[in-house]
């Protein structure tokens, strides 16, 4: 999603505003070797979001002459998650551990 806002009080004073909004979530097989992993349900989950937003504003004093404000802020969060990071392995009877 692209949001924009550009707008001019008079010919000297101009405002302009931009917001970006992406979010999604891509799967690939886990890559123990060169050509990727087969096995079903091991694959790497990897969700991301990114926003960005700009905004300026434009002040002409003169032909020869003007002043420029300019404010940024990026957001870039990902994650790598097995797909299989709920199953827990002592259900199978795996990773047993004496507790005595």
């Amino acid at each position: 999603m692209i949001a924009k806002i550009d707008h001019s009080f008079n010919q000297n004073n101009t405002v302009t505003g931009r917001y970006f909004f992406g979010d999604s979530t891509q799967q690939f097989p886990l890559a123990l070797n060169a050509t990727g992993g087969e096995l079903p349900g091991f694959d790497t989950v990897t969700p991301t979001r990114v926003q960005l937003v700009s905004l300026s504003y434009v002040r002409v004093f003169s032909s020869t002459k003007l002043n420029e404000l300019r404010y940024g802020w990026n957001r870039f969060a990902e994650g790598f998650f097995s797909q299989d990071q709920s199953f827990d392995p002592s259900t199978i009877g795996l990773c047993n551990v004496f507790n005595g």
